[in-house]
């Protein structure tokens, strides 16, 4: 029997279908890189050679003094917090230090290394993913009185402070949650987050989509055009304003200039590789999009923890919930209680099941978006479900076999995983998707919304949600 989904924590496998490093190994090894971006031993046979990326480390802000008239400490690898470098400013000017991140380029000749032990190399790396995974995990919950708005698998939302206080996603093995926190000059009391629970590594025209949203955000954009440039996927990499210059900024776009910091976390080191897998193809397309993007926007990799550098040693993950507080920024581990998770959590599971009834092999994934910055609402849009041929055979298995046919890491799952899956296959046995989004007797599919409710004494909106 051979069933296929895409899940970490959902997924129908086949059952046809090691790495035990520590992540807190203290030997790192040190690589030298030329100026343009190659490998000082290029000439050494079957060494790894590495590319310049326009991705950046996370660093300490420095300060310059408005009296400094000395330009000769600025250089191409620095970026100026209140514009382009042409900008001048009567106050002081905040100064990014930045250190472009560098990755293993892959040739004829040369394998590249695994970029998640590539990243491991790196203190700068190292040391965010280590504070990140030093504390348990925050436990949000009924008694919680931060605002969370909760991503599922397969699920994006973005939101502002006004919104929430904290977008998390958890239950997370071979999956990657992916945050991204924008600011700019234009509304710096106003950032943006966007996160992802990523299970597979075909989403990448939504992940560009997410680059979008914080681009119109900061461009005040409304609505309607957001939709439109998100369709478009435009405002991407434009050849003629590459300059040799890293810190170039066009007329057009200084205005808007935007500092974007990523955070991913997830994967473990899985035998079939799963999560590498992920890994890969993710850090991929960011670097490809901080090229794209760099005349709009610095993007920092602010935490990074993926793969080997989130295995206990044992091919086990340590962290496996990821939240961002959206006013601070600040990242941490998490446990969200299916009290705050948000309306409709089952049937949010039951899209990870109907893949195949709302995608054709030929078209690419795409995530769904249950929450935006320009509405309150959180959003179910419709989909076709029905059980599959081989539910109630599943359903009728002990635990310990059902969950080698529904996860891609069933030695490490969580000990309710299997109640989880068999509520799902249940509600998709039980109910109909036209008895769920066609209302009013009408054929027309309609999507879900739901407001939270405000408490009546604090005025203050709560981590429940009412339909609209």
């Amino acid at each position: 029997m051979v069933i296929a989904t895409s899940d970490s924590c959902n997924t129908l496998v086949s059952l046809n279908h090691n790495d035990t490093n520590n992540k807190h190994s203290s030997g790192l090894k040190t690589f030298a890189f030329c100026e343009n971006g190659g490998d000082p031993r290029h000439g050494v046979e079957n060494e790894p050679t590495y590319e310049r990326t326009h991705l950046y480390l996370p660093t300490d802000d420095l300060y310059q003094d408005e009296d400094e008239d000395d330009e000769s400490w600025f250089d191409a690898d620095e970026y100026w917090h209140d514009g382009p470098p042409n900008t001048k400013s009567t106050t002081p000017t905040r100064v990014f230090q930045a250190q472009n991140l560098y990755v293993p380029t892959q040739t004829s000749s040369r394998s590249a290394i695994p970029i998640d032990e590539h990243l491991r190399t790196i203190p700068e790396v190292m040391e965010s993913a280590d504070i990140l995974l030093a504390n348990p995990p925050r436990q949000f919950n009924k008694q919680s009185t931060e605002r969370v708005l909760y991503v599922s698998q397969g699920e994006v939302a973005h939101a502002v402070s006004s919104q929430c206080d904290v977008v998390a996603s958890d239950k997370a093995t071979t999956c990657h949650i992916l945050a991204l926190r924008s600011t700019s000059k234009t509304s710096p009391n106003q950032p943006l987050v966007s996160l992802t629970h990523l299970d597979s590594d075909e989403y990448e025209s939504s992940i560009r989509s997410m680059v979008q949203q914080h681009k119109a955000h900061h461009s005040n954009l409304t609505p309607s055009l957001i939709v439109q440039q998100e369709e478009n996927n435009c405002g991407g990499y434009q050849e003629e304003k590459k300059q040799d210059d890293d810190s170039f900024v066009s007329a057009q776009d200084a205005s808007c200039f935007m500092e974007m910091d990523i955070h991913i976390m997830g994967g473990f080191n899985d035998e079939d590789g799963s999560s590498r897998q992920i890994s890969e193809s993710t850090m991929a397309l960011l670097v490809q999009v901080a090229k794209e993007e760099s005349h709009c926007m610095k993007m920092t990799l602010q935490t990074c923890a993926i793969t080997s550098m989130n295995d206990t040693g044992y091919q086990c993950p340590i962290g496996r919930g990821l939240g961002i507080n959206i006013q601070t920024g600040e990242t941490f581990l998490c446990q969200v209680s299916s009290d705050v998770t948000g309306p409709q959590s089952t049937l949010r599971s039951v899209r990870l099941w109907s893949s195949e009834d709302n995608h054709s092999p030929d078209t690419q994934k795409t995530l769904t978006t249950i929450h935006t910055s320009y509405s309150n609402e959180m959003v179910i849009t419709p989909f076709v479900f029905k059980p599959f041929k081989e539910i109630d055979t599943l359903l009728r298995l002990p635990d310990e076999i059902m969950i080698r046919y529904t996860s891609t890491s069933p030695a490490v799952e969580e000990d309710d995983f299997c109640d989880n899956v068999r509520q799902t296959m249940m509600f998709m046995r039980s109910k109909s998707y036209r008895s769920i989004f066609s209302g009013n007797g009408t054929t027309t599919m309609e999507p879900l919304t739901y407001r939270r409710k405000i408490d009546t004494t604090t005025g203050r909106w709560m981590n429940e949600w009412v339909r609209t």
